[in-house]
């Protein structure tokens, strides 16, 4: 009936089909690791063939000889997460997903395992969920199987399912002496799962959409120690992650702050206090192997050393090994460089080798990003181990540039000679003072452009500022002239809800910091002054690249009344058909009266507790003057 079924014992025949109507979750592909079928005499039964409909990904456009075919579901290779030995086929909701298997004789069936999609964590939401399985043409099975793990390791029950047609102990023992996947076997004791009453659950995929044209491309590289998919960052199914410390930025000692494994979707995975290790010869010069244990107390974004791991440092490579419980699924790390102090980040880590399970990653080194030396933002990296902007030493990806200056001629860079195309982790905007605001300064917006002149995508991650807004005065909680509004795109705009504004406070310069996990190489920047008013934009200007100063100049302010904000494009490139639109220069004229300065204006002391006060609210409404 619909709403119950039972399993038939021992159940013989010849022709199996196994039709597959939804995934755990996955709208594209549908997939199995490999299938089982046990005789009742306690062995694999005979199969002479075995076919799919769909047979594989190979009938979409674009795919050629993929290997993750059908035939694969009966290679013996089942307990796994590399999916060269898996099956694969495209998924079309309330449709069928056929598995045909013919038997060499007609055979009494005595137990069935599905081995289920087991590529990852993410990738097991293509394993097969609602089934229903024929002998003959005789429904002999209808139910949900078990969603893999997405791991290598684990007890059976976390792989897939075991579908029983029998409760005799005699077979149960002939099954378990002839079971490859666990050589106790116990769990096909207990003839729990399958045994009894199921009840049928209904199909899924009611409506039928069409979801080729959106269909993501999946394609194995290579065969490799560890398979990753095009379509991921690269996932490693791993028990012991090293950390191969081989250089620093120059200084005596070498420390980190912080470090965090990140699983398939940039989650953290946690790191035991006992399972992390430090293997050194350098403790002889000072130092306590159990301070290893700093990277990972969680306190991250600090100064205070205390809180830190470091040791001296000779030149001889360090290593700190990460070992789990059980495999886990990473794609790369975190890591908070050594920070006691602007003059102590030379004391962090520069080069890393990584080995996974034993296996050096690659023969080329990551580069990690020098520590700021303060906590104006937060300094962590993400190292994904796929990703093909990583900093490898020794990798096309990896060319530093002596950002030295060379002689080029710039339509409108005559306030300063740039270099050419500057590379570098963090690009750092020193806005030194104002059109005339002692209280307040600004931007619009900016955009870097590649070396390629195309225009880089910031994200809310890679921007921040200092002082970060005006919300850090006690009156504006909640203004929205944030540091993110420099990257939404709305630059040419008189709405102050789309402009960045901070406080000028004694003594500090105001800073805005585009930060890389990855060097990043400049062709152009462009910079919208401050809008809403005037007086409060950048007059001066200093980038620097990693601390390395690579242009002064003035900003030009927007004019009062002006329709249009017009960028100021500062070009590092002689490359043509960059942006080359003039921008208005202003120069300062200083008069003296024998070598005494006639005008000191700009060593004004400006009174904190006349600060005018200014608010911008997400729903707050802008009014034109009527005069």
């Amino acid at each position: 009936s619909e709403d119950e079924f039972e399993i038939p014992l021992l159940p013989c025949g010849k022709n199996l089909t196994i039709n597959i109507h939804t995934t755990w979750g996955d709208k594209h592909y549908v997939g199995l690791n490999g299938i089982e079928v046990f005789s009742k005499d306690g062995c694999l039964a005979k199969i002479s063939k075995i076919t799919a409909n769909p047979p594989d990904i190979n009938i979409l456009p674009g795919y050629h000889n993929d290997p993750r075919r059908f035939t694969n579901l009966l290679n013996g290779v089942n307990q796994t997460c590399d999916d060269i030995n898996m099956w694969l086929a495209p998924y079309t909701a309330g449709a069928s997903h056929l598995i045909h298997i013919l038997f060499a004789e007609p055979t009494h069936l005595a137990a069935i395992r599905i081995w289920n999609y087991n590529k990852s964590r993410i990738h097991s939401h293509r394993g097969a969920k609602d089934i229903t399985v024929t002998l003959d043409d005789k429904l002999i099975f209808c139910g949900e199987i078990k969603k893999a793990s997405g791991v290598a390791t684990g007890d059976l029950d976390s792989f897939g399912d075991n579908i029983l047609f029998t409760v005799d102990d005699n077979i149960l023992e002939k099954i378990a002496d002839n079971d490859a996947a666990f050589p106790d076997n116990s769990y096909l004791l207990q003839a729990g799962d399958y045994s009894t009453q199921v009840t049928k659950r209904p199909l899924t995929g009611d409506k039928v959409v069409d979801v080729q044209r959106e269909r993501p491309f999946t394609s194995i590289v290579g065969k490799t120690a560890v398979t990753a998919e095009i379509e991921t960052s690269g996932t490693y199914c791993v028990k012991c992650i090293k950390l191969r410390l081989i250089s620093n930025w120059g200084g005596s000692h070498i420390g980190l702050v912080g470090l965090q494994m990140l699983g398939e979707e940039s989650e953290l995975i946690p790191i035991e206090l006992h399972r992390i290790k430090l293997m050194t010869n350098e403790l002889a010069g000072g130092g306590d192997a159990s301070d290893i244990n700093r990277i990972i107390n969680g306190t991250n974004i600090t100064m205070d050393s205390n809180k830190m791991w470091q040791i001296p440092f000779s030149g001889n490579p360090c290593v700190i090994s990460v070992n789990f419980v059980q495999a886990v699924q990473i794609t790369g790390f975190r890591v908070w460089n050594y920070n006691a102090s602007f003059e102590d980040t030379y004391s962090g880590v520069k080069e890393v080798v990584i080995e996974l399970d034993g296996q050096v990653f690659t023969t080329n080194s990551f580069v990690l990003r020098r520590a700021p030396g303060h906590v104006h933002y937060d300094f962590a990296q993400d190292v994904h181990f796929e990703s093909k902007k990583a900093a490898l030493v020794g990798s096309p990806s990896f060319k530093p540039k002596n950002n030295a200056i060379t002689a080029h001629n710039h339509p409108h860079s005559d306030q300063y000679e740039t270099p050419n195309a500057p590379t570098g982790f963090v690009y750092k905007f020193e806005l030194l003072d104002t059109w005339g605001d002692l209280y307040y300064i600004g931007l619009n917006g900016l955009e870097l452009y590649d070396e390629h002149g195309q225009l880089l995508k910031l994200t809310e991650n890679e921007i921040a500022a200092f002082p970060s807004s005006v919300n850090i005065l006690d009156q504006s909680l909640d203004d929205v002239r944030t540091p993110d509004k420099l990257i939404n795109g709305i630059n040419d705009t008189l709405d102050g809800r789309n402009m960045w504004l901070s406080p000028v406070l004694p003594g500090q310069v105001n800073l805005i910091y585009v930060v890389f996990d990855f060097p990043v190489t400049i062709s152009m920047i462009k910079i919208w002054n401050y809008a809403k008013t005037t007086s409060r934009g950048v007059k001066t200007v200093a980038i620097l690249v990693d601390d390395l100063l690579i242009y002064n100049g003035f900003l030009p302010p927007v004019r009062p009344k002006s329709s249009q904000v017009k960028p100021h494009v500062i070009q590092f490139t002689d490359q043509g058909g960059m942006d080359s639109q003039p921008t208005e220069i202003t120069q300062d004229i200083q008069f003296t009266n024998n070598n005494r300065v006639l005008s000191a204006k700009y060593k004004k002391q400006v009174d904190q507790d006349l600060r005018p006060m200014t608010a911008m609210g997400p729903n707050q409404k802008i009014f034109k003057a009527r005069f």
